[in-house]
């Protein structure tokens, strides 16, 4: 099953969407310094996107430094050229098609290489941290932004539009369970590899290893009176338009994705779970679309996420 990361609505709900509040800008600054970032520094972004992580902590690195992202889809790319101007400013970006696991740079070429969300989709994840380090130079700093989104998928969030029985909750664990052990066994990756990053990092060698989470918990509640609510909001409106007109919800775990389906027999899952939990997503998504309406349209309508979905960070310099 290959993605195409520039397919439009793709790179809309996952690039674009999910990383428009992903982190708050008092906590980019303390990433920053613990990263040890500074002007002038040498970067590359590995599975770079439409540019991110160069956007993101640019300001403290960008004046008179270099900003490297490379990635294997041409579209986001395209993309990523066209908007870097408009952040790049004092020092020099550039991108670089090429594969994550054979990065087309000499050895000890960066002082920062980073990636984020990219290890929980690749297939050999351990050769791309070994690419990573590689590049970078002695003493530099190597980083992974992973997440451990299985454990976030099972967390159910306090809604006043729902709330599961224990019965669900047990078979939705199962579900999820087979769901993300058949994406490994298929080659798609680990949805749960952020808390296995320090470990990988050690055994190649890295020191001075720690680990941050991001602080951000997404959360909606009257009077809906931030953007970041606002936005919430429009996903939510979003979510139950595609519930009543019968579109696949713009989450991973949809039964009506194909891929869903395929990822649940490969890890195990059997036919009678499957049923029950086609049944069990179909009264739910029609009881949400029913109560969460309502809700929005009193002003009573109120979410909180029940952990942040960005749960580990990797970083460790080499001795020189």
């Amino acid at each position: 099953m290959s993605v195409d990361w520039a397919e439009e609505k793709r790179r809309k709900v996952v690039i674009e969407d999910q990383r428009r509040f992903l982190w708050r800008s008092d906590t980019v600054g303390m990433h920053a310094r613990w990263l040890g970032l500074r002007p002038g520094m040498s970067v590359l972004d590995v599975g770079c996107g439409q540019g991110y992580i160069g956007s993101t902590w640019w300001p403290f690195f960008g004046e008179g430094g270099s900003y490297t992202g490379v990635d294997s889809c041409a579209g986001l790319l395209e993309k990523a050229v066209e908007l870097s101007p408009g952040w790049a400013l004092g020092g020099s970006a550039r991108f670089v098609r090429g594969d994550a696991c054979s990065l087309p740079f000499p050895d000890g070429s960066f002082d920062w290489t980073a990636c984020q969300t990219l290890l929980m989709h690749a297939a050999d994840p351990d050769r791309i941290l070994a690419e990573m380090v590689r590049v970078t130079r002695p003493g530099g700093v190597v980083s992974c932004n992973e997440p451990d989104n299985l454990a976030g998928m099972r967390s159910q969030a306090v809604c006043s539009a729902s709330e599961p029985t224990l019965e669900e909750e047990l078979l939705a664990a199962r579900v999820l369970r087979c769901w993300a052990d058949g994406r490994r066994k298929l080659g798609l990756g680990d949805w749960s590899i952020g808390p296995k990053v320090p470990m990988m990092m050690q055994r190649l060698g890295l020191v001075g290893i720690d680990i941050r989470a991001d602080d951000r918990v997404p959360f909606v509640q009257p009077p809906y009176g931030t953007p970041e609510m606002e936005f919430g909001l429009g996903k939510i409106r979003e979510r139950i338009a595609d519930i009543e007109t019968g579109r696949t919800v713009d989450r991973n775990d949809d039964p009506m994705r194909t891929d869903f389906r395929e990822c649940f027999f490969a890890g195990g899952g059997t036919r009678y779970a499957w049923r029950k939990y086609v049944e069990l997503c179909r009264g739910r998504d029609e009881a949400f679309a029913s109560a969460a309406g309502r809700q929005l349209t009193d002003g009573s309508f109120f979410q909180c996420a029940a952990c942040c979905s960005f749960s580990a960070s990797g970083v460790s310099g080499r001795d020189s």
